[in-house]
């Protein structure tokens, strides 16, 4: 089964399994032990994120960017609500104009750097969050971006259709001409996000956030579906 098969698997069996469960006083029992006066897990969170790209290359020859979210990263996530906590785990596809070690037409690389529509770079990310006042928590993040991948949407789609204007087959002018750099690539980023709960019932809330990648400025918006977990 591939990486991108069983997160789906893993999201959606959690989702149905983590609602359609009615926890009972005596299945509970383990949760409400661990500490007097309350639950150690308080909910589980299920969300889809995506991120503009907002930074590009000092010296930048790519398509004209019209919009935000004209390049960026689309991903899932899970975070578990744990008393003040969220441990969160999140996977993204991304589509960034991304750099090779610096910021010059020899090193920095296009998405579609290998005649595909993505910059066939992956990202995990492990969260940590903690909670400010009420249910509002503020949460740092940690990634490791790793390429080359087949991009999990838009794969198929040709790079000559991605950025019209803009000549990838002319590896002289910025993203082949260095072989270190043309089949492999791998970097650390850092996010800072802040999230609140809508409820829409006992049970379930909208979480929607907001958030900023450092390595390439990317403002960040996701909204998960969080279920409680309690008696």
């Amino acid at each position: 089964m591939s990486i991108k098969s069983l997160f789906a698997f893993t999201f959606y069996l959690g989702f149905f399994l983590s609602h359609a469960q009615e926890w009972k006083p005596d299945k509970e029992s383990w949760n409400q032990r661990v500490e007097r006066g309350g639950e150690l897990i308080k909910g589980i969170g299920f969300g889809f994120s995506a991120q503009g790209q907002t930074n590009y290359p000092k010296q930048y020859f790519g398509p004209t960017v019209d919009g935000l979210y004209n390049d960026g990263a689309y991903g899932l996530y899970i975070d578990l609500y744990i008393k003040n906590l969220i441990l969160g785990l999140q996977l993204t596809d991304e589509y960034f104009f991304i750099t090779g070690g610096s910021d010059t037409a020899i090193t920095w690389k296009p998405r579609g750097f290998n005649k595909s529509f993505s910059s066939l770079t992956r990202t995990f990310w492990l969260s940590l969050g903690y909670s400010l006042f009420s249910e509002a928590y503020f949460k740092i993040n940690i990634g490791l971006r790793r390429g080359p991948f087949e991009g999990i949407m838009y794969g198929k789609t040709p790079f000559n259709e991605v950025a019209s204007g803009f000549d990838f087959e002319d590896t002289s002018t910025l993203y082949a001409n260095n072989e270190l750099l043309s089949n492999s690539f791998s970097e650390i980023d850092f996010a800072l996000g802040f999230n609140y709960p809508i409820h829409i019932s006992e049970k379930l809330s909208f979480v929607p956030e907001l958030g900023y990648s450092f390595r390439y400025g990317g403002i960040i918006t996701a909204l998960s579906l969080k279920r409680k977990i309690n008696k």
